[in-house]
């Protein structure tokens, strides 16, 4: 990974990007699905703890909503990878760009 400057962000910041909207746009949506998917995972963690606590009677329960957590902990983490990915494309559009 490439570490660059403040002042060489900025310089990158001020020349021309291809379609800065679009990847604004596409990053903003990813965001929203991440806090979405963080949400979710709160709310099923709260069940979870609710369930282990019941004790016996929630056995089935507690199983469902792990299984429930684990997946939404794996939809959480393949949009953060496609949120990587995307800026990475852009990054090095810039960095081509800016060359």
């Amino acid at each position: 990974m490439v570490n660059l400057t403040v002042e060489e962000l900025r310089e990158i910041a001020e020349k021309k990007v291809k379609k800065p909207r679009k990847l604004l746009v596409r990053s903003q949506l990813y965001v929203k699905n991440i806090q979405r998917a963080v949400e979710r995972i709160v709310t099923t963690a709260k069940n979870f703890k609710k369930d282990l606590h019941a004790g016996s009677f929630a056995q089935k329960r507690v199983v469902k909503t792990h299984d429930q957590l684990v997946g939404e902990l794996k939809k959480l983490e393949m949009s953060l990878e496609i949120l990587l990915q995307t800026l990475g494309e852009e990054y090095a559009v810039v960095l081509a760009d800016t060359g």
